[in-house]
Parts: structure tokens; C-alpha cells; sequence
């Protein structure tokens, strides 16, 4: 199906962008402090800062883990995930980049708003969800009405909706918790 000329991307609300950034922090913090108890890093005798960054380049296997694993998602979810609109059409992402479904403007039933300022949902004929986070509702909404799509307040099924946003957010702490014992206690080191 043609998609036509791309009109708008959203992007993550600014105040949440704070969120993956100090989870980068902390696990960045992390990092550098389990460098002191590396029994390679206690052979250096040393404690500067430089001394851990000349030791992780020597050995980049936990730098190369947390960049793939940790600043990488962070980073794909922070700043590049998001919707995009088009003439005939949005592409929503579902998680990862392979996932993205396109959905024509006629499949679309109408929106409702979840706060007049950041957050709607767009109930397709399929009753399918997409829930839009935005800075610029304004222009997405927009978006809509040139094409004719209804939309008014919140409904009933947005509770639905809440608890799946909840049982996500609970499944990717759940993962990150995981993955950060994981390497906190180097069960991945795999013999190097």
C-alpha cells in the first residue's frame, strides 16, 4: 500500500526522556564501580578515572554488553520509537523496528483523549489500541481531522488499556532487573 509523503513523527514526552537517561547513568555507575573489584582491574593498582576507561578498552567485553543491552534500547526507545504519520496512513512500532504496522486512515474508528496535552488513543475497526504520547498533540490531532476521524474524551476502555501498559512496564523492569544481575554478578563473562 502507498503511505504517501510522511507528515509527522512523534516522539517520547520530554519530561520522560529524564527516565532512560538516568537508567543509562546508573548503569554506567555501575559499571564503573564493579571495574574495582575486576580482579584484571586490582592488578593495575590503580583508581583514577582514566586508569577504568584504558582498562575497558583493553578489555571491552561488559562495555560492549552495556551499550548493546542497556544505552542501546535506552536510546531506541527514548529517541528514535515512535509513530509516524503519513498522507494515507501511520506506521506504528510494536517494540522493535520489524515490528511496525502500517494502518490506513480508514481503518481508524476515532480517538480519545487520556490528557489534553500529551496523550490519546486511536481505537481502529479492528479494536485495536495504539495509545500516542506526544509533545505536539495539536499536530497529530490535526492529522486526524483531515481525515475526517471523530474523537472526544477518555472511555471505558481505557482501563483496559492501562493495565496492559502496566503489565509491560512490569515485564521490561522485570527483564532490565534480570539482565542487570546478569552482568552485576558475571554469569555472562563466558570464560574471558
Amino acid at each position: 500500500m502507498n503511505k504517501g509523503k510522511k507528515l509527522y513523527k512523534t516522539s517520547m514526552v520530554h519530561f520522560f526522556k529524564v527516565i532512560p537517561l538516568l537508567l543509562g547513568i546508573f548503569f554506567l555507575f555501575d559499571l564503573y564501580t564493579q571495574t574495582f573489584k575486576d580482579p584484571r582491574f586490582l592488578a593495575l593498582d590503580s583508581v583514577h578515572f582514566m586508569d577504568v576507561l584504558r582498562f575497558h578498552l583493553k578489555y571491552p567485553f561488559e562495555l560492549i554488553l552495556h551499550i548493546v543491552f542497556i544505552l542501546g534500547p535506552l536510546y531506541y526507545y527514548a529517541f528514535i520509537r515512535g509513530l509516524v504519520f503519513y498522507e494515507n496512513g501511520f506506521t506504528s512500532n510494536k517494540g522493535f523496528p520489524f515490528l511496525n504496522k502500517f494502518t490506513p486512515y480508514e481503518e481508524i474508528e476515532n480517538y480519545h483523549f487520556l490528557h489534553p496535552d500529551y496523550v490519546l488513543i486511536i481505537n481502529t475497526k479492528s479494536s485495536e489500541h495504539v495509545l500516542v504520547s506526544d509533545n505536539k498533540l495539536e499536530r497529530i490531532v490535526g492529522i486526524l481531522d483531515q481525515h475526517n476521524i471523530q474523537g472526544n474524551l477518555a472511555s471505558s476502555g481505557v482501563k483496559r488499556l492501562v493495565n496492559n501498559i502496566r503489565n509491560f512496564l512490569f515485564i521490561v523492569s522485570a527483564f532490565t532487573l534480570i539482565l542487570y544481575l546478569v552482568m552485576r554478578f558475571g554469569w555472562l563473562k563466558l570464560g574471558l
